[in-house]
């Protein structure tokens, strides 16, 4: 199996899919799948999946939900999927740096952790802005985001931490769930996981 699954929720992202799928795709790290979770697109979403599948087939798997559950039970359905050692999230209106997954597996292998936590770059109307990780056993609650993160699978599964069905703060239940459970933290400087401020996501609205 490969070392990394990213998993990418999908829905009407059709203006931001394929940079996100091309900087996914053109990782200095191999070992990895990507599985992308389409939640009822209703524009060229689909077929934009369809084609990065076909065009990498074998790295990539593309999942259609029946109804539209939501971007935390997308995410959750493809956690069950994945056999990975580790997970990474991704956004479709997002976009990651070409050392990404190599940066975070090298930290995750360094140091005894369930997670390994950095900052990002946010993007807004052409200007950038480099955000750090707070620090602290408390940064799975003040910092919940699933983004911008490597997590050890086996932690995930092993103490059943998941997404909530609730569609705005899915991620707030995430982060309770890993405090709950005592995750082991390793903090990081890093900003290569790029935050598109898109208008029209469900933070933006």
């Amino acid at each position: 199996m490969p070392k990394v699954s990213v998993i990418i929720p999908v829905y009407n992202a059709q203006k931001y899919l394929h940079r996100c799928l091309d900087s996914v795709f053109c990782q200095s790290y191999g070992d990895f799948e990507v599985i992308c979770v389409n939640d009822c697109s209703t524009d060229a979403s689909p077929a934009i999946l369809r084609e990065y599948e076909k065009k990498h087939s074998g790295k990539m798997t593309g999942l259609d939900n029946e109804q539209n559950i939501g971007q935390g039970l997308s995410r959750k359905r493809a956690m069950d999927l994945s056999e990975s050692a580790y997970i990474a999230f991704v956004d479709s209106d997002d976009y990651i740096a070409a050392d990404y997954l190599e940066t975070y597996v090298r930290e995750m292998e360094a140091h005894d952790c369930d997670v390994a936590v950095a900052g990002f770059t946010k993007e807004r109307d052409g200007n950038r802005k480099k955000t750090d990780a707070p620090g602290g056993v408390w940064s799975v609650l003040t910092y919940p985001i699933p983004c911008a993160k490597l997590f050890r699978t086996a932690f995930l599964k092993e103490n059943n931490i998941h997404f909530s069905d609730i569609r705005r703060g899915e991620d707030i239940y995430f982060g309770l769930r890993q405090f709950y459970y005592g995750i082991r933290i390793h903090h990081f400087r890093y900003y290569g996981y790029y935050y598109s401020f898109n208008p029209d996501s469900t933070t933006g609205r």
